[in-house]
């Protein structure tokens, strides 16, 4: 079954409060009514003080059910696991939904791990079949349990790796925080009424309607055939999910309707991308390329997926002074074409305030193309991801949707009003294309000093990881971002890593490896405050630079780790033992290497 047709069905799921019957049949893995059926479950996860148990309690119907108690955890994930050995009960792929009902006495959620896979490794951890290089063993689905009762539903599909072949189902609980207790019953496997996948199909279908209406359907004759079909196909699978009874007949005839249901959402999903197509080649029919306009929070990927945004038009901002924002110009052509350049205009206001072009940056978006996951993923192959400022070119390839990501930043002193420009986009032998650009200016300025809280490791090495010896390559894995290729000469190396530490100045690097590395190092730190995003050094057991620190805060990050005790607190003698807390000799260290480190600053 398609996962977005699930997904659909459990949000409507979730808004129905008439208590009508959403689905058609269920197979029960673990009733937990019973202290014989709560006894099947394997408690090696659980640690002392911990239970998986029989409560006869009305929590959830009356009939009893298990109680899963936790201690508090720093790095323990607590869980209960069932083997499988029922055969009917091994294939999930002939049901929609993981159900369970479960209740939580707490006032906060709480984060419950669902997983479920089909062999057993060694140690006691689960192999994935799916891929030899996937790690030991992974959760599958976090699912957050708020207070009170509840039915949860997960999809099959994310509920288990393989669910054709389910052996072991377990319940897991990560690094508990506090001491806590849930209440679980009738775990089951559940198929959705013919009816409601039959209704979610159909809003899905009126929806691509609707969209199909806004353009010149008498343009796209090919796609009102595929509109017709659909139509079609719709109206027969409504009549066949009408004749599905509920029973052990009716539920055989569910794998049918499934898979028919599924095809028909595939066709319907082809026509979804085609449509902008369509309707891009129409616009521009007299053009061998054009252009499209989204916001820059869309993932707008080559093919495969149906472009979001407005066909023609133009970038539109509002930005407060000193303030940067972005927008996606989304070019597509119909032959491959090279040499393509984007410009800007400077932006003028009506009373002949300008913003100068060089406060406008326009960058194709590169791709990375992702390898097929052993975990559940939307999709793999090529996604949207680097911001390509080093080319000043690019080719288009034919028949796809190449963004590019244009990014304005208003001065902090610049007058607020309505400014216009326009972004002009070339290429080897084709027309020039004209994109307006319309940004207001509001009358205040964003400060200077960050009143948003945030911290973001900036791991400038791994100081697990020794330069790699004179001669030899550095090895691929297991190397930080700035390892690697970064570190293929020792001294250089040692350098670069000095540097870091304050041991040495900017001067001495010399004009190698170990400067082109700190040069990178700064960059990274001057995009991150960019985007007011605070770098900070909290894992570092390293001192940061003094001249780093002060620039962060004159950049107005309001709070940076000066003084890391890592590389003190796990010596011999620094803490008790009695208490497992820093004796005063420890406590006084830090303190005076904190005065010292502070008067510095």
């Amino acid at each position: 079954m398609s996962d977005s047709l699930i997904h659909d069905c459990l949000g409507r799921v979730a808004a129905i409060t008439d208590h009508q019957p959403v689905t058609f049949s269920h197979e029960i893995i673990a009733s937990l009514r019973s202290s014989e059926d709560v006894a099947k479950w394997n408690h090696a996860g659980l640690g002392e003080g911990e239970t998986f148990e029989f409560q006869d309690t009305d929590l959830l119907g009356g009939e009893g059910c298990a109680a899963f108690s936790v201690r508090r955890s720093g790095d323990r994930w607590p869980y209960v696991e069932l083997h499988v050995d029922r055969p009917e009960l091994s294939n999930w792929a002939l049901h929609d939904i993981l159900s369970f009902e479960v209740h939580n006495p707490g006032e906060e959620a709480i984060a419950l791990d669902v997983l479920a896979t089909n062999r057993w490794a060694r140690g006691g951890c689960f192999e994935w079949p799916q891929d030899e290089q996937a790690p030991a063993w992974d959760s599958c689905c976090r699912i957050f349990i708020p207070p009170g009762r509840s039915t949860m539903r997960v999809p099959v599909d994310e509920a288990a790796r393989t669910p054709e072949e389910v052996r072991i189902f377990r319940f897991m609980l990560e690094t508990p925080q506090k001491d806590l207790v849930i209440y679980l019953a009738d775990v089951r496997l559940e198929s959705i009424r013919p009816s409601l996948l039959v209704s979610v199909a159909r809003e899905k279908f009126e929806g691509l309607s609707r969209s199909f209406a806004e353009r010149d359907s008498a343009s796209l004759p090919a796609l009102a055939t595929d509109f017709s079909t659909l139509e079609r196909e719709l109206l027969r699978l409504d009549r066949l999910a009408g004749a599905i009874q509920d029973s052990a007949d009716g539920r055989r005839e569910l794998i049918p309707l499934r898979q028919a249901i599924t095809l028909w959402h595939r066709h319907l999903c082809e026509v979804e991308e085609r449509l902008p197509i369509a309707s891009f080649n129409l616009k521009f029919r007299e053009r061998k390329w054009g252009y499209g306009i989204t916001h820059s929070l869309d993932k707008v990927f080559r093919t495969g997926v149906p472009f979001q945004g407005t066909l023609g038009g133009g970038v539109e901002l509002v930005l407060a002074k000193n303030e940067t924002g972005s927008s996606q110009v989304v070019l597509r052509s119909r032959e491959s074409i090279t040499d393509v350049r984007v410009s800007s205009s400077n932006l003028v206001s009506e009373s002949g305030d300008e913003i100068s072009r060089d406060r406008i940056t326009c960058h194709p978006v590169g791709y990375v193309n992702t390898n097929p996951s052993y975990y559940k993923v939307d999709r793999s192959g090529w996604w949207p991801d680097p911001i390509c400022t080093y080319l000043d070119s690019f080719a288009l390839d034919a028949e796809v949707w190449q963004p590019v990501w244009v990014e304005i930043s208003v001065p902090a002193g610049q007058k607020g009003g309505v400014y216009s420009g326009e972004i002009v986009v070339s290429a080897a032998g084709a027309e020039d294309l004209h994109v307006p650009v319309r940004l207001r200016v509001l009358d205040f300025a964003i400060p200077v000093e960050r009143h948003f809280e945030n911290a973001f490791h900036f791991h400038q090495f791994d100081e697990s990881l020794a330069a790699a010896p004179e001669g030899q390559a550095p090895s691929p894995f297991l190397n930080g971002p700035f390892n690697g290729p970064y570190r293929r000469d020792a001294q250089e190396w040692d350098k670069y890593t000095a540097y870091c530490r304050d041991e040495i100045g900017f001067e001495a690097l010399g004009n190698g490896e170990a400067r082109r590395n700190a040069e990178i190092m700064l960059q990274t730190v001057d995009l991150m405050l960019e985007h007011r995003i605070n770098p900070d050094f909290f894992y570092h057991s390293y001192l940061p630079r003094i001249d780093l620190i002060k620039k962060l805060a004159k950049e107005g990050v309001s709070k940076v780790t000066v003084l890391n005790y890592g590389d003190q607190i796990h010596k011999p003698g620094f803490l008790d033992p009695a208490t497992g807390l820093v004796n005063p000799e420890t406590k006084s260290l830090l303190l005076d290497r904190l005065d010292r480190r502070m008067a510095l600053l």
